[in-house]
C-alpha cells in the first residue's frame, strides 16, 4: 500500500515539475480577468482600508511626538503642562 502511495505522490510532483518547467506566468490583468463586480469591489475597499491602516501609525507617531514634547520641556511647570498637553491632543 506505502509503494501505491508513493507512485501517486511521484506522479503528482512530475505534473508539478512540468508546470515549473512550462514558464508562462499569468499577467495581472489575466489574473483578474474572471473577477466579477462584488470582487472588484472588495478589491478596491480593501486597497483603501490598507491605506488607511498605512498611514495610522504615522500619524499616531505626530501625535505622540506633540505630546512627549510639550511634557518634556515643561516638566517643571505642572499647571502649564496640563494646558500644553490639552492643546496637542
Amino acid at each position: 500500500m506505502e509503494e501505491a502511495v508513493q507512485a501517486k505522490s511521484n506522479k503528482s510532483s512530475g505534473d508539478d515539475e512540468k508546470v515549473m518547467r512550462c514558464g508562462r506566468g499569468v499577467g495581472v490583468w489575466g489574473l483578474f480577468a474572471f473577477a466579477d463586480n462584488t470582487d472588484k469591489l472588495l478589491m478596491v475597499v480593501a486597497g483603501v482600508a490598507s491605506c488607511a491602516h498605512g498611514v495610522s501609525f504615522p500619524l499616531f507617531l505626530l501625535i505622540f511626538q506633540g505630546v512627549v514634547q510639550s511634557m518634556g520641556s515643561l516638566m517643571r511647570d505642572p499647571a502649564t503642562l496640563v494646558s500644553e498637553v490639552s492643546k496637542v491632543l
